[in-house]
């Protein structure tokens, strides 16, 4: 299978350490006088100042960072600098970068006794959203909720970005709003006026039987159906949404024990619609269960759900749960009764090739173990051994546990029945899943489906002959004084979520990456300011779909062209993709 997941076992270095990198005229220039940096901080559009703003003065080679702040006018000045190259950069919470990037700052020369004058840093500007939420007959909507969410890119996730309420004209705006691509949504939560025939009125009065659809921008009911707002720089996307009546019930329960009594503790019963049960921020209700069990989640519309329930956090009863589908039609349904079940102890064990087994001479790590508020101890540990829920959203829930030197067994307790999947990070040494094997069956891929009743072993077979890869740069200026950060995201989306750094490339120094182990890869180098950052896992997934996949082969030597993207080409990249250009 692909590799899932690798453990560095050097450590790449920081950017304190970065600029260590050919000091060798580090006394030299503490014998120099020292220089300044001014200037102001403006706004890239308007060319106005930004007060407030801090600005981050970093040396490439030895020198340090300070940090000053822009004064009402937007001038900034940094004294005591040594002779060097510094990088500039300034930020300001009104001024988020684009697609969760910092702003890009600039490189200024600094010599022995000189002042350094009219530096200006460009802030870009961050946009606004706003708008009207109205009923279908263009009445104002007050007090319902709009949600922005970075679109998903790929395989990276929605996550919700920005929050307002409408107000009583139904107006709302959302600023400042960093330039990239939303998806907005919106609830009302207000029950509507429905003719009530012989109903009968409960302790807590009539129950809502109507209510307003969600809205996802321009008029969809569901995330499925709709279309992003771009927010360019600067811009203020305007927008009106119209809510549509839909009927709605309310759903009522109890969480019961495996024995049938009440739980010992309250639990939190949580509704999703069966279409994004993935989704975390798709869940359409929840409750809180007391020590009664009894819970209530009202202006639920028809539809296909799936409830879930979890112990409080420090719950004494953190090996049940329950889960259980219902479907919901225009009438209340039945009261439903949500029975807690043993999770599962899922047990394994990680299998080393035999030549590197433990007791080899390799030492252990000593991890510091024990029980909340008990005394701790050390225990030799292999690794570490991470399920998370698969699916194409955020994860819901997420194990680990370490794994034994000893033996290389672990076991995972609280498991819930589902599809999970399984990463090994090794603290002993460079190594990757190369088989699985669920009970009687090997696994492809790196999910696992695991029900209720289960009671077979995971194993896990690991290799440690990782490609031999020597590294070549494709594109990075001949000149570039900045390092280059080097990423290796697998092709297939598969493995861990996020960044994958591999290395750094320092101007002047041999290329500095980590082994990788077997699988297709998609390579490419970000250019970095000094302090670094401009790399997230948005960027990567935009970045990768620029490059052609390599295949790595376990023990086989091979050599690797990585495009370099500078600066100024990774931001027309962003820039392209935030106003619209097909991905």
């Amino acid at each position: 299978m692909r590799c899932l997941f690798f453990l560095l076992c050097f450590c790449l270095p920081c950017p304190a350490q970065i600029q260590g990198i050919g000091s060798g005229r580090q006394d030299q220039q503490q014998q120099q006088p020292s220089g300044s940096i001014s200037g102001s901080v403006v706004d890239a559009a308007k060319g106005e100042p930004v007060a407030g703003a801090t600005v981050t003065v970093q040396a490439l080679g030895p020198g340090g960072m300070v940090s000053a702040s822009a004064d009402p006018a937007g001038q900034f000045s940094a004294a005591n600098l040594k002779p060097g190259q510094y990088y500039v950069q300034a930020n300001h919470q009104s001024y988020p970068g684009a697609l969760g990037l910092p702003q890009a700052g600039l490189l200024v020369d600094v010599e022995s006794g000189k002042a350094t004058t009219g530096v200006v840093v460009k802030l870009t500007p961050a946009g606004t959203v706003s708008g009207r939420i109205l009923s279908d007959d263009g009445e104002p909507l007050p007090d319902c909720g709009v949600f922005l969410s970075a679109a998903p890119i790929g395989t990276v996730p929605i996550r919700q970005n920005n929050y307002a309420q409408s107000n009583e004209d139904g107006e709302f705006r959302i600023a400042p709003v960093a330039p990239d691509r939303y998806l907005l949504a919106v609830r009302c939560s207000q029950a509507l006026p429905v003719e009530r025939l012989l109903d009968v009125v409960g302790p807590g009065g009539l129950e809502p039987g109507a209510g307003w659809q969600p809205i996802y921008y321009p008029d969809s009911p569901t995330a499925a159906g709709a279309s992003t707002v771009n927010v360019v720089p600067g811009a203020n996307v305007e927008v009106e949404l119209r809510a549509k009546p839909q009927l709605v019930t309310t759903v009522t329960g109890v969480v019961i024990a495996p024995d049938g009594s009440p739980p010992a503790d309250g639990y939190h019963v949580m509704l999703y619609p069966e279409e994004s049960a993935a989704d975390r921020g798709s869940n359409f209700g929840s409750a809180a269960a007391g020590k009664s069990g009894r819970f209530r989640i009202p202006m639920v519309p028809p539809g296909a759900y799936r409830f879930k329930a979890v112990p409080f956090r420090g719950g004494s009863q953190p090996a049940w749960y329950a889960s259980q589908r219902i479907t919901v039609g225009q009438t209340a349904p039945p009261p439903v009764t949500l029975q807690l079940q043993t999770s599962i102890a899922l047990t394994g064990k990680v299998e080393e090739p035999p030549s590197e087994a433990a007791g080899n001479g390799q030492a252990a790590v000593r991890m510091r173990v024990g029980p909340m508020g008990g005394p701790s101890g050390q225990q030799p540990v292999r690794g570490s051994i991470m399920l998370s829920e698969a699916g194409p959203s955020q994860n819901l829930e997420s194990h680990s546990t370490q794994v034994s030197a000893a033996d290389g067994t672990f076991q995972l307790e609280g498991i819930t029945p589902g599809r999970w999947r399984v990463q090994y990070q090794s603290y002993q040494r460079p190594a990757w899943i190369e088989s699985m094997q669920y009970g009687d069956t090997l696994v492809e891929g790196d999910v696992i489906e695991i029900v209720q009743g289960s009671t077979g072993t995971l194993l896990l077979r690991t290799g440690t002959k990782a490609p031999e890869v020597h590294y070549e740069l494709k594109g990075a200026p001949p000149q570039a004084k900045t390092y280059w950060m080097i990423q290796a995201v697998p092709a297939d989306g598969g493995g861990p979520r996020g960044t994958s750094i591999i290395g750094v490339v320092v101007p002047g120094q041999p290329v500095q990456a980590r082994p990788l182990g077997p699988g297709r890869y998609s390579f490419f180098a970000v250019e970095q300011g000094a302090g670094g950052g401009m790399i997230n896992e948005r960027v990567n997934e935009l970045l990768r779909r620029e490059v052609k996949p390599v295949e790595l082969s376990a023990g086989q030597e091979q050599t690797v062209q990585i495009r370099c993207f500078p600066t100024d080409e990774l931001l027309k990249i962003v820039a392209n993709f935030v106003a619209g250009e097909a991905r």
